[in-house]
């Protein structure tokens, strides 16, 4: 392994042309503008990290790191993959940016990634038309994480996905206005084996296969525009343990806890919730393991929640 710090590019571009045999290169928060074309002579590297590199865009020439399986470039200005990179069938996982860093944007790329055939992680991509065309190849795909999906491509989207088996963690991000709708009703095989899920798509309830997701451990859903109350189908799942409702527009005024509800729960989190304003007594054997409860910028409910929490409660 080897560690590049506080390298000036002259001294980086140097250095690439004696590493020929290098494997891992870990450039985080490197004080660099730009890569030396020389990266692309490293045929050897299998690990690239770029995180925190204030690099607009990748050399070209990082098509030729044939044997690479990791490339992170999350927290970097590059919005725009070079062409040819997705001609790296031997990656594994790229990074183009996280969640947590979501205001910043996604990462485009050019040709769909279809050759990317044993890609096991795909996170920060920016849909189009061809994109999500393009994703039905990516069979072996474990974590996608998608930006600004849009209802004219949510149906081609869904078709890939119902290709990707092996899918542990779904991420679909979307800002388009309710009347928009992202079309997600049709999965199925996809889902079944789901552990993560967060959703920023305009729905007016849960699709029917919510029902189904019994190995998911964790759900994200927010600026949604559900009609419908979700608690009695997020309730049954069995292996629930972190739940987070942000800022969605659900119209209903009551928080209601079906009976035996939410039997491995361990956080909520209700953030954002303006409509919000009863939370209603919690049945006996409904969450019978919570341990954490957060609860922010609900002002109708605060009163309400107060009284409740200072009553006997008995899971």
């Amino acid at each position: 392994m080897f560690r590049v710090n506080e390298l000036s590019f002259s001294a980086l571009q140097k250095l690439l042309r004696q590493l020929k045999l290098v494997r891992v290169l870990d450039l985080q928060h490197a004080p660099l503008e730009k890569l030396p074309n020389e990266i692309g002579n490293l045929m050897h590297l299998r690990y690239l990290d770029l995180r925190g590199v204030l690099i607009n865009d990748l050399p070209k020439s990082v098509k030729n790191l044939r044997n690479l399986r990791t490339l992170d470039v999350r927290n970097t200005e590059v919005k725009h993959l070079p062409a040819g990179i997705n001609e790296l069938q031997h990656l594994r996982h790229l990074f183009l940016s996280s969640f947590r860093d979501r205001e910043n944007g996604f990462v485009k790329m050019d040709g769909g990634g279809k050759h990317f055939v044993k890609l096991q992680t795909l996170s920060g991509i920016e849909s189009d038309e061809d994109l999500v065309k393009q994703l039905r190849n990516l069979t072996s795909l474990r974590k996608l994480y998608i930006g600004k999906m849009t209802q004219a491509n949510s149906g081609d989207f869904c078709q890939s996905l119902e290709r990707m088996t092996k899918l542990r963690s779904l991420t679909v991000l979307s800002e388009s206005p309710l009347d928009q709708s992202i079309k997600m009703e049709s999965l199925t095989k996809s889902t079944k084996n789901l552990e993560e899920l967060k959703l920023k798509v305009p729905m007016k309830k849960l699709p029917e296969w919510f029902g189904s997701l019994n190995c998911l451990h964790s759900l994200y859903l927010f600026k949604n525009f559900l009609t419908e109350d979700p608690f009695p189908i997020l309730g049954k799942l069995p292996s629930l343990a972190i739940l987070t409702l942000a800022s969605s527009a659900y119209k209903n005024s009551i928080v209601n806890f079906p009976p035996g509800g939410f039997p491995k729960l361990k956080l909520l989190r209700i953030l954002g919730m303006e409509n919000w304003t009863t939370w209603m007594p919690i049945e006996k054997g409904s969450m019978p393991e919570i341990q954490f409860l957060l609860i922010a910028d609900c002002p109708r409910l605060f009163n309400k929640l107060t009284r409740w929490l200072q009553s006997p409660y008995q899971p």
